[in-house]
C-alpha cells in the first residue's frame, strides 16, 4: 500500500493565524508566515530525502554524450492504468531533436530500469538499435544526422514507475478515485518517461493522457481537447509552446472540479485562471486562490509581464506537503487549501517562479538559488505590495537565520535554508548596495537577457557587473562560495563642536570563524538631538577598521545597519581605540 502523506506534516505549525490581506501585519506575525511557509515550501523535498536516496550525479560521458544533440519538442502519449500495478504506464514519447556539432550518430537519454522499452523507431518509421541499462537509454543514429538536420525519436515503453518514494510518478488511494500525480525536480523525469533530464534542455511539449473516464486530466498549457476513444476511455491533451526543461513536466489526474477566474493582464488582454480542486476542497480552494490577481500584478509590476500570457496559471491540488511550480499549472498540496488565505506566501513563491525557475531557470542544480532564492525574495515583494516598506523589511529579517549550513552555490544540500533564505538575502543586499529600482532593472535585464534559457550564476554575476560598471566579486565571492556570515563588534564615541556639528568615531571589528572579512558598505543612522536623523554609508574593508564620520548638528546615537541590509550581527561593544584608516 502506499503510506498517506498527511504525517509529513508533523512539525508545521498548521494552525498559525492567517495574514488579513487589508491589514499590515506585525513583524511577529509575519515572524511566524515566514516560519511556516519555509517548512512547507521545503516539506516535499525533505519528504523525498528521508525516502530515497537521489541518484547518483551522471558521469562525466554521459553528460558529454547529452551535450551532443538539442531537443527541441517531446510529445507523451501514455495511457495511466491506476488499477495495474504491474504495469501502470503504456505508451510513447516522441523526440525532435537536432545534432549540436557536425555529426550525431547515438543519442542518450534518461530513463529508469523499472521502465521496459519496448522499440525505438526514428521519424521515418525505421527501427533504431539501442540498449538500456543503469537508467541510460542510449539511441543509435545510422546514418548519422548531420548539422542542422532534424529527426525524430519515438521510444515505446511500458511499466510501473512507482517506487513508493515521493518521486516521478506517484498513485495516492485514500481518495476516490484514485489521484495519479507526478513531481519531478530535480531529476526524477526520468523515472516516468524518457527524457534528456537536465534543466539546461527546454523543450516545448505535448501531454496525451488516456485514462478511464471518472478522470479529469491537468498538466501544462492549454487543453487542446478531450478525445472520446471506443474502450470508454478518454485522452486528455495538453499542449504547451513555450521551453520547459523535463523536470517542469507534469499532470495531475482525479475527479477534479474546475474553479475559473480571469486576470487583466498588465500589457493588455485577460489570462485564464484555472484551479483543478478536488470536489472536497472547492469551497476553501475558491477562497485560498482569490489573492492571486494581485500576486500577477505585484510581480508583472515590479519584474516584468508574465510570461506565459498566451496560455494560462494555475493550480491542480495534489497530495504532496508542499507545493511545486510545475509551468502554467502549479501542483498544490491538499493540506494547504484551509479557506483563510493563510498560505498566501506559499502561493505567492510558486507563482513567481514562473519569472525565476520556470521562464529563467538555472543552468544545474548547483545553480538552484537562481530559483528559489529568487522566489523567495519574491514573497518579500509581495509583502510590499500588499503592505509597504516595512512589512518587506520585516519580511526579509524574518528570512535571516542565525547561521546557514553551507555555501549558496554548489549547497550541500539542494532544497535547504541557504538556498532559499540566504539566497535571498543576496538580492536584499544589492537592493541595499543599489537601491530598489537599481537592483528590479538588474531582475528585468536578467529576465530579458535569459528567458525561455537556462544561465548559471556566473551569468548573473556578469550580468550584474555589466549593469553596475564595475566588479562585484568583492560582495558576490564571500556571500555565494563561502559558507556563514558576518559578525560585528562595533564601538562608538561622539564629539561635538557645540551644537553645530558632531564627529563620530566608528570602531568596527568582524569576528565571524571562517571568511576573514567581507567587503560591505554600510550604512550608519544618526540620531540628533532636535529629532532628525542622518544616514551616511562607510566601507568596512578591514576587519579592524576605525572609521570617522562628521555630520551637521549635535548628535546623540548612532546605529549601524538601521533596516537590516547586510546579513549579519551587529554587538556594541567597548571602545578599543583602534588606529583611524
Amino acid at each position: 500500500m502506499i503510506i498517506p502523506l498527511a504525517p509529513v506534516f508533523v512539525g508545521i505549525a498548521i494552525g498559525t493565524v492567517p495574514l488579513e490581506p487589508n491589514t499590515r501585519p506585525t513583524a511577529a506575525e509575519l515572524r511566524d508566515t515566514v516560519v511556516r511557509t519555509h517548512q512547507i515550501l521545503q516539506a516535499t523535498h525533505k519528504a523525498r530525502r528521508t525516502r530515497t536516496t537521489s541518484p547518483a550525479p551522471p558521469d562525466p560521458a554521459h553528460l558529454a554524450a547529452q551535450d551532443d544533440y538539442d531537443v527541441l519538442h517531446y510529445t507523451l502519449d501514455l495511457q495511466i492504468r491506476p488499477s495495474a500495478p504491474a504495469r501502470y504506464i503504456d505508451g510513447s514519447v516522441a523526440i525532435a531533436l537536432e545534432p549540436t556539432g557536425p555529426t550525431l550518430d547515438r543519442v542518450v537519454l534518461d530513463l529508469s530500469g523499472r521502465l521496459h522499452v519496448a522499440a525505438v523507431e526514428r521519424g521515418d518509421g525505421s527501427p533504431a538499435g539501442f540498449t538500456h541499462s543503469n537508467g541510460e537509454l542510449a539511441v543509435d543514429i545510422d546514418p548519422p544526422l548531420l548539422a542542422g538536420q532534424i529527426d525524430t525519436l519515438q521510444v515505446t515503453y511500458s511499466g510501473s514507475p512507482v517506487a513508493f518514494d515521493f518521486e516521478g510518478f506517484e498513485i495516492y488511494r485514500f481518495h476516490t478515485p484514485p489521484v495519479v500525480w507526478t513531481i519531478s525536480e530535480p531529476s526524477f523525469a526520468r523515472d516516468w518517461w524518457p527524457c534528456k533530464d537536465r534543466p539546461d534542455d527546454k523543450a516545448t511539449v505535448d501531454v496525451l493522457i488516456t485514462m478511464d473516464d471518472r478522470y479529469t486530466v491537468a498538466s501544462n498549457g492549454l487543453l487542446e481537447d478531450i478525445t472520446p476513444n471506443a474502450d470508454g476511455t478518454f485522452t486528455h491533451h495538453w499542449r504547451t509552446r513555450y521551453l520547459l526543461p523535463p523536470y517542469l513536466v507534469a499532470f495531475t489526474a482525479t475527479n477534479f472540479v474546475i474553479l475559473e477566474d480571469q486576470y487583466d493582464l498588465v500589457e493588455g488582454g485577460t489570462l485564464p485562471l484555472y484551479y483543478y480542486t478536488w470536489p472536497e476542497s472547492e469551497n476553501r480552494a475558491a477562497r485560498d486562490v482569490a489573492g492571486v490577481p494581485d500576486m500577477l500584478r505585484i510581480f508583472e509590476t515590479d519584474y516584468f509581464p508574465y510570461p506565459f500570457a498566451a496560455e494560462k496559471y494555475g493550480h491542480m491540488e495534489t497530495p504532496i506537503p508542499g507545493a511545486m511550480e510545475h509551468t502554467t499549472m502549479t501542483s498544490y498540496g491538499t493540506w494547504l487549501y484551509s479557506g483563510d488565505r493563510r498560505n498566501d506566501p506559499v502561493v505567492a513563491h510558486e507563482l513567481s517562479h514562473h519569472w525565476w525557475g520556470d521562464d529563467v531557470t538555472c543552468g544545474t542544480w548547483d545553480d538552484i538559488w537562481l530559483n528559489e532564492g529568487f522566489a523567495t525574495y519574491s514573497e518579500a515583494i509581495w509583502a510590499e505590495g500588499m503592505w509597504g516598506y516595512d512589512a518587506y523589511l520585516d519580511y526579509m529579517l524574518a528570512l535571516a537565520e542565525p547561521s546557514f549550513p553551507g555555501p549558496i552555490y554548489a549547497p550541500n544540500g539542494t532544497f535547504n535554508s541557504t538556498v532559499y533564505q540566504k539566497g535571498a538575502w543576496i538580492l536584499h543586499m544589492l537592493r541595499g548596495i543599489l537601491g530598489r529600482e537599481e537592483l528590479l532593472q538588474i531582475l528585468r535585464h536578467w529576465g530579458t537577457e535569459y528567458g525561455d534559457q537556462s544561465p548559471v550564476t556566473a551569468d548573473f554575476i556578469a550580468l550584474v557587473e555589466d549593469d553596475v560598471e564595475h566588479s562585484m566579486g568583492w560582495f558576490f565571492n564571500p556571500w555565494l562560495y563561502y559558507e556563514g556570515r558576518p559578525s560585528y563588534r562595533y564601538g562608538v564615541r561622539i564629539g561635538h563642536d557645540g551644537d553645530t556639528r558632531s564627529k563620530i568615531d566608528l570602531e568596527i571589528s568582524q569576528t565571524q570563524n571562517g571568511v576573514s572579512l567581507y567587503v560591505m558598505p554600510i550604512t550608519v543612522r544618526v540620531e540628533m538631538a532636535n529629532g532628525d536623523r542622518q544616514d551616511v554609508v562607510v566601507w568596512n574593508t578591514q576587519p579592524h577598521q576605525r572609521l570617522e564620520i562628521e555630520v551637521e548638528g549635535r548628535a546623540v546615537a548612532v546605529t549601524p545597519d538601521p533596516e537590516h541590509y547586510i546579513l549579519a550581527d551587529f554587538q556594541l561593544a567597548q571602545w578599543t581605540g583602534i588606529e583611524a584608516q
